[in-house]
């Protein structure tokens, strides 16, 4: 931990994040730091990044990043993917969409008593329709029914049928506003990474631009929490090996034995 200092800044420092229980993050900063904390250095932080790399593509990034976030360090049930019928709502209009899925789900909780908690990130069809992936928990399991190959669905998951997977369909769901899948997720850190992949590198066209926020998120979900920070050991600096680093930080991915492992030198 830091202590009292009269150094305008200090060297070498780091934080290192917690995920869930097998999954932590060190972040080495490669700049000095002001004692006053990191929080209060994260304004000028961005601001560097922004200049230097250019400010869409560290929305980008940061976009990714926190997606990534939510999606590690909650433990959701299934990867869904959400369409409109058009018959049912205008497929364009994602405000309208996202204010009736709110409150789609708000009904659905007082009315099953259902805990139900999301990650949701919108994406346009060819023809500029919208449409979500994400990922969801809590939805009572009587409102899944799993698709057969008696269904009248697509090819595709037919052919996912066929490989032995179980394709769900949300049955409120697309009663109200159509087309839905769902599947049980078995591998958590590769659904979190596999969801950061709809961040399109024209989101800053698409959303921002139209002030539509880039994902959705349920509230009260966790989020990373620093749980160590200090200055790094000069000793160990030039044996640290970056999974990730650019001219600002250098970040090392650990499961829980390399955390303790790390923590035990620091």
């Amino acid at each position: 931990m830091l202590g009292n200092t009269t150094s305008r800044t200090l060297p070498n420092q780091y934080i290192i994040k917690k995920y869930n229980d097998n999954c932590y993050k060190l972040i080495f900063f490669k700049f000095d730091i002001k004692p006053g904390g990191y929080e209060d250095n994260r304004k000028k932080i961005i601001h560097k990044m922004d200049s230097k790399i250019g400010k869409e593509e560290c929305n980008i990034s940061r976009t990714r990043s926190k997606i990534w976030e939510y999606a590690t360090c909650n433990k959701f049930d299934a990867f869904i993917t959400l369409t409109l019928d058009k018959n049912k709502m205008d497929r364009y209009d994602l405000d309208a969409y996202i204010k009736a899925l709110g409150q789609f789900i708000r009904d659905n909780r007082k009315r099953k008593g259902s805990q139900i908690e999301y990650l949701l990130v919108p994406e346009k069809h060819v023809n500029l329709a919208y449409h979500m992936h994400g990922l969801i928990k809590g939805i009572n399991s009587d409102e899944l029914k799993a698709f057969t190959l008696q269904d009248k669905i697509p090819v595709k998951i037919k052919n996912l049928i066929k490989q032995g997977r179980t394709i769900y369909n949300w049955l409120p769901y697309a009663d109200k506003f159509g087309w839905v899948t769902l599947e049980e997720i078995h591998n958590q850190e590769a659904v979190s990474k596999y969801i950061t992949k709809y961040i399109k590198e024209d989101i800053g066209i698409t959303v921002e631009q139209k002030n539509k926020k880039s994902y959705y998120v349920s509230r009260g979900l966790k989020t990373a929490e620093t749980i160590k920070k200090g200055t790094f050991p000069t000793s160990l600096r030039n044996a640290l090996q970056f999974d990730f680093e650019n001219d600002f930080v250098g970040l090392i991915d650990l499961n829980e034995i390399e955390f303790k492992n790390l923590t035990g030198l620091l």
